[in-house]
């Protein structure tokens, strides 16, 4: 178990620095762990992050089925320790789609977990909020989420979930035509990227410096 538990580690750390592939390949390895040990925490959990992993490297509705039925397969066995993971990522994936009334669902799961002291969903979740929010020029309440967000990362001392903000608040800023706070933030988030080894994220905030006039992000 202890080794099915470092791998389920090891995978959620690989998603957070974009490394999918890595990541679903711990998942994998764990869920066969999990098996063999008969842990039915492991197997979901790994089951999850291994949903989350596809869904990001191909965002079908398949993965996004198989993140979904985990979650719902560990709530139904009363295991929900770090349940907020797996309902933040819904959170995203949902918000990604365009589908709202279930990206709000599955955020507002994900924030009832705090109560529970389980966090780590909560800035994800609320970072999905701001982009609703900011699809439908919903300021005061981009805002608001993203503050709580900002909140989230201060407390658990997260620097990738800070780093994430950033680059959130980037997104915000610009969408507003608030183009020299915008290239602050999209700066700040750069740098925490680049020194936290997560490069798809710095790749992928690339596009949004170019349209800040602030180049491609290499530099």
């Amino acid at each position: 178990e202890v080794e099915g538990s470092v791998l389920c580690w090891r995978s959620g750390v690989h998603l957070w620095q974009g490394q999918w592939t890595r990541a679903l390949q711990d998942a994998v390895a764990a869920q066969a762990v999990a098996q063999r040990v008969r842990s039915l925490y492991l197997y979901g959990m790994s089951r999850g992050l291994g949903a989350y992993a596809e869904w990001q490297i191909d965002p079908g509705p398949r993965p996004l089925k198989n993140l979904l039925d985990a979650a719902a397969w560990l709530e139904s066995r009363d295991k929900g320790l770090f349940g907020s993971l797996l309902q933040g990522w819904l959170a995203e994936a949902y918000t990604a789609g365009g589908r709202a009334a279930e990206a709000r669902h599955h955020a507002a799961r994900a924030l009832a977990r705090v109560r529970h002291g389980d966090w780590l969903g909560a800035a994800m979740a609320s970072r999905a909020m701001v982009r609703l929010c900011t699809a439908r020029e919903d300021w005061r309440g981009a805002e608001r989420h993203l503050a709580r967000a900002e909140r989230v990362a201060r407390r658990r001392d997260s620097a990738h979930e800070t780093a994430a903000n950033l680059a959130c608040r980037a997104e915000l800023w610009l969408a507003r035509d608030r183009i020299d706070e915008a290239r602050v933030a999209a700066d700040e988030a750069r740098d925490a990227f680049q020194r936290l080894g997560m490069d798809w994220h710095r790749a992928r905030l690339a596009s949004l410096r170019v349209r800040l006039g602030l180049g491609d992000g290499a530099g």
